[in-house]
């Protein structure tokens, strides 16, 4: 005990013999050091989904996609027809040469673009769907590739045991479309081969593209 006195007697005294500005430096280096380590202990995020999906590039060695969706959470997004959606969580997408890259906060995954339009699924987000009064959980799924002229748009999922999921969506960015699919709880897990159809109409209300596919 006496000791570690003796030792806490010395540490007063140096510590009363530092200068105020030395001392301000000193706690200032410490809170960095703090800091660092709790942003490290965070997993190093990074302030915007923009630049955590840069640095997933550059890991998966892919270059920079043209970044052309991003919802924050608790944004809504009109889909016509008295239907609302709102997100519960950050997401975005972006499209390269031939793949595009879905991201939810800060978990991404690539999704190869052989054929378009091509439909993608957030698997792991819920939103709300608002259809007058009634509010109902909805699985988002994006787009790609959708043609020139397209004002309305329907998507249908076949999800498995006789379940279908439909679903209209908007257009987020030129030849992008935000679908909100309903979600029965029976069907919140679908398949990343379930069968699909996309249906596009003019403004006028005749057809511009139907065409079958699977979700990625």
């Amino acid at each position: 005990m006496r000791t570690l006195k003796r030792w806490e007697e010395a540490w007063n005294r140096a510590w009363e013999r530092v200068s105020r500005g030395r001392k301000t430096l000193l706690c200032l280096i410490l809170c960095g050091l703090l800091s660092l380590g709790i942003w490290m202990r965070l997993g190093c995020p990074l302030p915007t989904a923009e630049l955590e999906l840069r640095r997933w590039e550059r890991t998966h060695l892919l270059p920079p996609g043209q970044l052309v969706f991003t919802g924050e959470e608790n944004e809504r997004f009109a889909l016509g027809e008295g239907r609302t959606v709102q997100l519960n969580r950050r997401l975005l997408a972006s499209v390269g040469e031939r793949w595009a890259v879905l991201g939810e906060e800060r978990t991404f995954r690539k999704v190869d673009l052989e054929e378009t339009p091509a439909a993608a699924g957030f698997w792991s987000s819920a939103l709300a769907d608002f259809s007058g009064e009634a509010v109902e959980l909805g699985i988002p799924v994006v787009v790609f590739g959708v043609p020139e002229g397209a004002a309305r748009g329907e998507l249908r999922v076949e999800a498995g045991s006789g379940v279908v999921l439909t679903g209209s969506g908007c257009q987020v960015a030129e030849g992008v479309w935000l679908f909100a699919l309903s979600s029965p709880a029976q069907s919140w897990s679908l398949s990343t081969s379930a069968p699909c159809t996309m249906g596009f109409c003019r403004e006028d209300g005749s057809l511009l593209l139907e065409q079958e596919g699977v979700l990625h």
